[in-house]
């Protein structure tokens, strides 16, 4: 098999010529990691995985679903898998390190089962295969450590920020963004990778590493632009459902990239505790929400002198609902009308329970007790952190 070739995508052009059917070779996350350039389309499953570097989840499920990966684990030989109506029947092979962990997959595709020539073809490249994976995480493992250090270069700014940006072409403006996931402190597998691919197909200039158990991009374009294209990956079928980004602010230049940063990571804590996945927000859209994050420790030790704190211990001793007619009077910009019918209350009600507040020395009239309570109400609003 030393005929294959010298990287994965050679084995898997080899192998297709080998079998006369296309051939995929993916990590045990499913990820692509290399195709054979068929002439055929064979299938939307086959397209779609190949231009998403990823097999789709619903795909996926299915194949969870019906025992594939479990045999892939488990069981030696050619597994066959049917993804349903309009698709063509796919042959896998594991590929194991030689302790036998499973590190990938081998997937053919051709209606109808290989022969026994082409499966034994397949199991006989396995062992290449797994030389080449183990050889192609060392080399993303070294260029990872290089992506980090040039992050953190820039980020850390001065003279070595510059010289690290101009070799890597992000001159002029530059933005960055943190992206993470909700719930749990994990980043998901290949993130960066899917990231970059998705900045660079769309000709945008940047920089993207694991940083601080995040996904770090500094992108060589206005805020604008940088929030646009983040929104089009968020949006994909692959991380919507479990990553949030937060955009900072554009910087004039990488030397001050760090300012970027530091607005990033304020962003981010406000996205984890909001805990929305797919959510991208950028430095501005969430000011209120930073603001009240950072005096909410002094909040905390003011404890019960606060207005909020003092209007539900009313509501708590008398049954009382002074916290949401005041929420309701501010929220609407101390339009009374407005607030009572938010409320389904007479406009009167509302005003008797205000004058309430104000007996409990809460009066929405002062200015200064207003914002207290805005911020207050801004982060009863932002739910829990589920992880930091």
């Amino acid at each position: 098999m030393e005929t294959l070739g010298d990287d994965l995508f050679e084995v898997a052009e080899s192998l297709a010529a080998s079998i006369d059917a296309p051939v995929t070779i993916e990590d045990e996350h499913s990820t692509v990691l290399a195709y054979s350039a068929d002439a055929q389309a064979v299938d939307d499953i086959r397209i779609d995985t190949i231009l998403g570097r990823q097999v789709p989840g619903r795909y996926r499920t299915i194949l969870a679903e019906t025992g594939v990966f479990d045999r892939l684990r488990r069981e030696p030989g050619v597994t066959y898998a049917d993804l349903g109506v309009g698709s063509v029947t796919r042959a896998v092979v594991a590929v194991r390190t030689g302790d036998g962990a499973l590190i990938g997959s081998i997937w053919a595709a051709r209606s109808g089962r290989l022969g026994a020539v082409a499966e034994e073809t397949l199991l006989a490249a396995a062992p290449r295969v797994a030389r080449l994976i183990i050889a192609h995480r060392a080399w993303t493992d070294r260029h990872r450590r290089l992506r980090s250090r040039q992050a953190r270069a820039i980020l850390d700014g001065g003279p070595e920020a510059f010289d690290v940006a101009s070799e890597l072409g992000l001159t002029g403006p530059v933005t960055v963004a943190l992206a993470a996931p909700v719930p749990g402190p994990d980043l998901p597998a290949g993130l960066a990778g899917a990231l970059a691919i998705h900045l660079e197909a769309r000709g945008v200039r940047a920089l993207t590493a694991e940083l601080d158990a995040t996904v770090c991009t500094v992108l060589a374009v206005a805020e604008e632009s940088a929030t646009r294209v983040l929104r089009a990956f968020a949006g994909t079928a692959r991380v919507r459902d479990h990553v949030i980004i937060a955009v900072g602010r554009q910087a004039p230049s990488s030397g001050e990239a760090h300012r970027s940063h530091q607005d990033a990571v304020r962003a981010l804590r406000v996205l984890r505790r909001r805990s929305q996945p797919g959510a991208v927000a950028t430095t501005r859209e969430v000011l209120t929400d930073i603001v009240a994050l950072q005096v909410e420790g002094l909040l905390q030790e003011l404890g019960a002198i606060t207005p909020l704190a003092r209007l539900i211990d009313y509501d708590n001793a008398n049954g009382s609902e002074l916290v949401g007619s005041v929420r309701a009077f501010l929220d609407h910009g101390g339009d009374v009308t407005a607030a009572a019918a938010d409320l389904h209350v007479h406009p009167n009600t509302l005003r008797n329970r205000l004058r309430r507040a104000v007996d409990r020395d809460v009066d929405v009239a002062d200015s200064d007790t207003r914002l207290v309570l805005m911020i207050q109400f801004a982060l009863s609003a932002m739910r829990p952190r589920s992880a930091d």
